[in-house]
């Protein structure tokens, strides 16, 4: 039992290593998100994206999102078939029109979709953004930037 528990949990630190590699570098989340993903993007010239540390999206609806970004709005889809098919909130490109996602910067394999969203899950979603917070989210890196959070 404890050889299965230690496994497990070397399997989900693999797992959150791989999301945080997409959220920071390949995906680039931080630009719209902020690198704490508390809604304060990293880049000025970038939309505005939402705190998600407040967000009420289950895994599912995240998936989504990444999947299909939102219609309407600068969030981008990863998926690198979104709307050649029915595949995203059941409407094709024609269908969507104007209101259509832009493209994402570099598309994102159904993988690496899971790996981020479950890592955000895990990590920032329903979590107050603290400073002891902050430390752990930084994981060892330069934590100064942490100290906007103390109180």
């Amino acid at each position: 039992a404890f050889a299965l528990l230690a496994s497990t949990s070397a399997l989900a630190q693999a797992e959150h290593a791989a999301g945080r590699q997409v959220w920071r570098t390949t995906a680039n989340c931080g630009a719209c998100h902020g690198w704490a993903a508390h809604g304060l993007k990293d880049e000025q010239t970038m939309p505005d994206g939402p705190n998600l540390h407040d967000t009420k999206l289950d895994r599912a609806a995240l998936i989504e999102v990444v999947k299909c970004g939102r219609p309407a709005t600068a969030m981008p889809y990863f998926d690198r078939l979104a709307y050649t098919d029915a595949r995203c909130y059941g409407m094709t490109g024609a269908q969507i029109g104007g209101d259509k996602p832009p493209p994402p910067p570099a598309p994102l394999t159904q993988r690496d979709i899971e790996a981020v969203v479950d890592y955000l899950l895990a990590t920032v979603v329903g979590k107050p953004v603290t400073y002891d917070w902050c430390v752990g989210f930084v994981a060892g890196g330069a934590t100064n930037a942490c100290d906007q959070f103390k109180k």
